[in-house]
């Protein structure tokens, strides 16, 4: 894998270690911070922005390195929606599995 690069692994690295800040933040104010207090909403908001920023990033990096090469937003926008449908199909068979179990049906493959 050529796009596999040192630098793209520190890219990654990087994008993981400020998303862990971030996390970090948010749970740091959400034991000191009320959520109700309409002062501190925007401190909520700009975390959960942050958060989303970096996963973008993240996943953006990742897609680049399994393509081996840069991917454009379009393809990264494909990609998410494909993750997200196979997740959804996942978690369907899930459900339909524990539904023939509780019926004592064995499962269907």
């Amino acid at each position: 894998m050529a796009f596999f690069t040192k630098s793209k692994i520190e890219d990654l690295r990087r994008e993981a270690d400020q998303l862990s800040i971030c996390i970090e933040h948010f749970l740091y104010a959400s034991d000191i911070v009320p959520e109700w207090d309409y002062k501190t909403r925007g401190f909520y908001d700009n975390c959960i922005e942050k958060c989303n920023g970096r996963l973008k990033a993240i996943h953006f990096i990742m897609e680049s390195i399994r393509h081996d090469r840069p991917v454009t937003e379009a393809e990264l926008d494909e990609a998410r929606e494909r993750d997200d449908s196979e997740a959804g199909l996942a978690a369907k068979k899930r459900v339909e599995e524990k539904k023939n179990l509780k019926k004592g049906e064995p499962d269907a493959k």
